[in-house]
């Protein structure tokens, strides 16, 4: 008895607040939305947006313990654009459950990171390499903001 005081005033609210705003006839043709170029991140924001995209794709696509790491020979300590992917990396290796091998030399994947001008704008480049065959299996691309990329 009580379901039915509760379920027969819900139903004639579901039925009139049905979708009605979708207007009929065929869907319009050619681009609906304007697409703006991304906006400039400061580096904190593109880190973040690294970790957060790196780490979605290691979540659903690498198993548990796989090794992950920067490529062998890479400088952190004058190379910003490593230092920076390193910070990435832990992030993703703690979230993801990823090892990272600092004396093994045998990762399953590597992190290439790079700092490169485009068109006056500094562009952070990071691409993940599967080892075992040298394919590519997740690129990234951010522009940083000329006041960010100055205090680096």
């Amino acid at each position: 008895m009580k379901l039915c005081k509760v379920v027969l005033p819900v139903v004639p609210l579901l039925v009139l607040t049905g979708c009605t705003c979708i207007p009929d006839g065929p869907a319009p043709v050619g681009q609906i939305v304007e697409i703006s170029p991304a906006a400039a991140k400061n580096l904190r924001g593109a880190r973040e947006q690294l970790i957060a995209g790196l780490s979605t794709y290691c979540l659903m696509n690498t198993a548990r313990g796989e090794k992950i790491a920067l490529p062998a020979g890479v400088t952190i300590y004058s190379d910003p654009a490593q230092a920076e992917a390193l910070r990435v990396l832990e992030s993703v290796a703690r979230t993801a459950a990823l090892a990272m091998p600092w004396a093994e030399k045998a990762a399953d994947y590597e992190l290439f990171s790079s700092f490169e001008n485009a068109d006056g704008s500094l562009v952070w480049v990071m691409n993940l390499i599967k080892t075992a065959d040298g394919s590519l299996v997740w690129s990234d691309r951010i522009v940083i903001d000329n006041e960010s990329a100055a205090g680096r």
